[in-house]
């Protein structure tokens, strides 16, 4: 007589003899497949978060660094030779303005004393720079010569088309689609006639800043209205 061995069934192997299945192991296969694609989806997800983040953060600095800068000098914009005669702006354009700016005297116009220095302030690219020509007196006669001391003022301008500098007269407060101020003075596609310099009461100033720009990101807005205190 045959006796079947204890523990295990007559006609076929045992569990352990016929190891994993090849549709167990198909399944298995697909769940860590699915189980790293969610893992390596939730990571750049955080990635593109942290950084999206860190983009807006740079912006919002920058553009804060840009209009203060830039709204500190202007406020010090004044006649050159102090009677009132003359105008404080000698250039004004959407991506440039050249002005005299009692950086030396903050407190009232400018005297023989303390001459303004000749400010330009404009847009080289993405880049906005700060130019400033120190006046040379002899006699009754202020200059400005040299090429002056140039510096920048931030990085990452991306105004395109639309205008970093609108110059205001007084009651004008109108903004047109993209929220740029509308200005009532004589001007060319935002250039000011020469006969308008001396109407400017205020001056805005329109930045966007991109300097991370991506898809989900796409930078950072700031205006600013600085109205000329020595007019």
């Amino acid at each position: 007589m045959n006796l079947i061995p204890s523990g295990r069934a007559a006609g076929g192997p045992t569990r352990d003899d016929a190891g994993v299945s090849l549709v167990e192991l198909l399944i298995s296969m697909i769940l860590v497949s699915v189980l790293g694609t969610m893992i390596v989806t939730t990571f750049i997800q955080g990635a593109n978060a942290a950084y999206d983040s860190d983009a807006r953060t740079a912006d919002t600095q920058q553009a804060k660094i840009l209009t203060e800068n830039t709204s500190r000098m202007l406020r010090l914009a004044v006649d050159p030779d102090g009677t009132g005669a003359l105008t404080p702006f000698e250039v004004a354009t959407p991506d440039e303005v050249v002005f005299y700016a009692a950086d030396g005297n903050r407190s009232g116009a400018p005297s023989a004393d303390t001459p303004p220095s000749k400010v330009r302030i404009y847009r080289d690219g993405d880049v906005l720079k700060m130019n400033v020509k120190t006046a040379v007196v002899v006699g009754a006669t202020t200059s400005w010569p040299g090429t002056g001391n140039t510096r920048t003022i931030g990085t990452g301008v991306a105004n395109g088309s639309l205008p970093m500098f609108t110059y205001l007269a007084a009651g004008d407060i109108g903004v047109d689609a993209d929220g740029v101020a509308v200005t009532s003075l004589d001007n060319v596609d935002g250039t000011l006639a020469s006969g308008a310099l001396g109407d400017v009461e205020a001056v805005e100033i329109w930045v966007k800043v991109a300097t991370k720009s991506t898809t989900r990101s796409i930078g950072t807005t700031a205006v600013t209205r600085v109205t000329l205190l020595n007019q």
